[in-house]
């Protein structure tokens, strides 16, 4: 499984940043322009450490670092055990998937998986609901 993309949002000295990674990516720049930050981006994607306020670009916003992964093979998959394997392979697509971690203004964190949904109003949970208002049956 291979980082592909990362972004990241409100983080240290990083207010909206995202590179895209390849097998071997090199981080250069001045003192300060933030290639620490770019990799402990990374470490708090997967790990999900708590924050403190100081930590926020804007301390009124939350974090949002979301990170786009490859090589989500059926071997990969196996590794990772039945039950976690249940969970995430039907947001597998292309052996691709996208996690965002979203940071509260707290310092906590929730990861979720990031998955397309319709666009259109009238597949959306609300509608469906609506149309099978007061329905029996299946």
């Amino acid at each position: 499984m291979k980082l592909q993309h990362i972004a990241i949002e409100n983080y240290k000295g990083l207010a909206n940043a995202s590179s895209k990674l390849d097998d071997f990516s090199c981080v250069i720049g001045e003192n300060n322009a933030g290639k620490s930050t770019l990799l402990q981006s990374v470490l708090l994607l997967i790990n999900g450490t708590k924050l403190s306020s100081h930590e926020y670009f804007d301390p009124k916003q939350e974090i949002l670092i979301t990170g786009s992964f490859s090589g989500l093979t059926g071997d990969v998959l196996e590794r990772i055990g039945e039950e976690n394997k249940k969970k995430i392979e039907k947001y597998v697509t292309d052996t691709s998937i996208t996690l965002a971690r979203r940071y509260a203004i707290d310092g906590t964190s929730k990861l979720r998986i990031v998955a397309k949904i319709p666009s259109e109003l009238k597949y959306r949970d609300e509608k469906i609901e609506e149309a099978f208002k007061g329905k029996k049956g299946k």
